[in-house]
Parts: C-alpha cells; structure tokens; sequence
C-alpha cells in the first residue's frame, strides 16, 4: 500500500491541513505541484503564528488567516488580514498597538496583547474595545488599561469576558457598566495608589465570574466590599490579596454573594486577626476544603489549593 500524501484524496487532505499551522503549510506544501497549490488556496479560516515577517507567505495567505499569534517585534502589517477573528500579540509595539482599531480588523472577535505597551496608544484601544467599536469582540485580555480622563466609556455590549491589569481599582466599576453582558472579568491592580475612590453605583450586574489580585494589599476590606455590591451574582470568584482579614472576608463574601459556589484564593492574613480555622470552614460550602500555611511573624497564607 502506498503512503505517499499524494495519493490522498483531497477532501482528506483539506481535512488534515485544517490541523496545521500555516507556516508549516507554506514551507512543507507551497510550491511541489499544481494540485497542491490549488488545495491551499482553497483554504480558510487558517491559524498562523509568526516568529518573524514573512512577505511571500503573507502575499499567499494573509487574506484567508483568521486567527494570528504574533512573536516577534519585526513590524507586521495588519491590514492585511481582512478576516482576522483572533488576534494574540506576545511581543507588542506601539505600531502593532496603533493598528488595532475597528477600521483595519473589523471581525476581531478575540483580543490578547502583552502587558507591556505603550500608555497612549492604549487608551485609544480601550476606548475602541469598551465603547463597541469592535462590535464582533466577544474577549478582551488587554494587559494594562489606564482610566479615561473622563472616567467612563460607551457601551459595548456584547462583550464576554474581560482581563485588564490597573493601577487604579475604578477600572472595575467602570468595565462592568460599559459591558453589561459581561460573563467573565480578571482585574489585577498593580502600583502603591493608597488613595481608593470607588464610585457609589447603582449596578447590579449580572457577571458570573470574577478574578481579583491586589498582591500589593492597596484594598482595604471596605474597598473589597463595595466591589461586591456592583456584582452580586458572581458564582465563581478567585482573590489574590494581601494583610486582609480572612475570616472577616468570608463573612462579607457569603453576605453579598449569594449564588457563590466556588471560591479560590491566595491570601496572606495580617498577623493580628488570626481566627479559628474550624470557624472560618463553617461559614460556607466554598470554605470547607480550605487550607492555610504558617509564615513568618505569624501571618497565614489561605489558599484551597494543594500546596
């Protein structure tokens, strides 16, 4: 029996090529024969990831490319791929940075982009991204995103899931009321803002699922509590905090969270509010396969993962 590819017969090689990187495709099929050409050309929503600018294999399959992994700081031009659908940038320039706006990908319906990038360019792309200007976007991971000046946007409401990196906590208030269909949000706040100026409002959003790391421990339980009340139909909730009372945290969380069924954490308690670990497991379900490790001066860490 032969095992030569050529002998196969083309609606199994459509199907085997689905599975490849376009890379591959272009260096180990572009260019053997007429056939083989033909069957790439008829190809669509291909994947490529690009470690460096490659014009002639751009110029072949760019249009056709709907999902793109950028890791490289060669300067790629987007416009290009005109049925783009999902974009990841490891790499980020300010360049890359300025050509995502709705008029060059306008079917963008996934966006991740490294934390690192410029702060000008990326409040114009958080203005896009939070005020529907990609109306096909659907998840937003954006790394670092700045307040507006004027401390809100639009409306983008047919975002689904959210992960932005702040130095300031507002950005939370302000991503839920821009996005009310929002499922999913992962917010780390980042820097040594001591000065903490959550907006009293009047949201009842219905998120489901919300991630929270201030490693830094700029919030304080009141802070954390006023957080809860823009979304008190969080199922699923992870924090990563610092110097935070346990016990008392676990009381605030049953008490705002009413749906809650599944809690994650990673939190260093401050050393003079040291509790009952039996007393804080019977709070809630969510806390029953907690665990905490002894570290120095007295402080707890909790976490319900196995160490």
């Amino acid at each position: 029996m032969s095992s030569l590819i050529e002998d196969l017969p083309n609606e199994l090689l459509f199907d085997v090529f689905q599975y490849l990187d376009t890379r591959d495709l272009y260096e180990s099929f572009w260019g053997l024969n007429y056939r083989f050409n033909n069957i790439l050309r008829s190809l669509k929503d291909l994947s490529l990831t690009m470690e460096k600018n490659n014009p002639s294999l751009l110029t072949i399959f760019a249009s056709r490319i709907a999902r793109l992994e950028v890791n490289t700081w060669h300067e790629i031009d987007l416009i290009q791929f005109i049925n783009l659908k999902s974009l990841i940038l490891h790499r980020t320039t300010r360049n890359q940075i300025t050509q995502i706006r709705p008029n060059v990908i306008p079917k963008l319906v996934s966006l991740s982009i490294s934390l690192a990038f410029d702060f000008w360019s990326s409040a114009q792309l958080a203005q896009d991204v939070f005020s529907n200007g990609f109306p096909s976007l659907r998840h937003a991971d954006l790394g670092r995103v700045d307040v507006p000046y004027t401390r809100s946007w639009s409306l983008s409401p047919y975002l689904h899931s959210v992960c932005v990196c702040s130095a300031d906590p507002i950005i939370v208030p302000l991503i839920l009321a821009s996005c009310p269909r929002l499922r999913n949000l992962q917010v780390q706040i980042f820097g040594d803002n001591h000065r903490i100026d959550l907006p009293s409002l009047h949201l009842h959003h219905p998120l489901r699922r919300f991630t929270f790391v201030d490693s830094h421990g700029i919030l304080s339980l009141h802070d954390i509590n006023l957080l809860l009340i823009y979304m008190p139909n969080i199922e699923c909730i992870h924090l990563t905090l610092f110097e935070m009372s346990f016990h008392l945290l676990a009381r605030t969380l049953i008490h705002r969270l009413h749906r809650l069924h599944q809690f994650d954490c990673y939190i260093n308690e401050s050393p003079d509010s040291s509790e009952n670990m039996d007393r804080i497991r019977a709070v809630h379900p969510c806390l029953h396969h907690l665990q905490y490790f002894e570290k120095n001066h007295g402080i707890r860490h909790f976490t319900n993962r196995q160490k």
